[in-house]
């Protein structure tokens, strides 16, 4: 079974962006991080997002 790497982070963005986000960072192919991504509207809220927790599915957030 081939994995994924990836990580969740709670932290606030740009200047411009109110409260604290989830990102997502992941493993690229040439075996470094990528950039932060945001999760966008669908997940992140204009309060403060916190404590990221990714399910062993692999499809389940949990967060406060």
């Amino acid at each position: 079974m081939a994995f994924t790497r990836k990580i969740l982070i709670a932290s606030y963005g740009k200047k411009d962006e109110s409260g604290k986000d989830i990102y997502i960072i992941s493993k690229t192919p040439d075996n470094l991080w990528s950039a932060p991504e945001n999760l966008g509207f669908s997940i992140n809220t204009s309060l403060d997002e916190d404590f990221p927790f990714l399910a062993r599915d692999g499809r389940t957030l949990y967060f406060s």
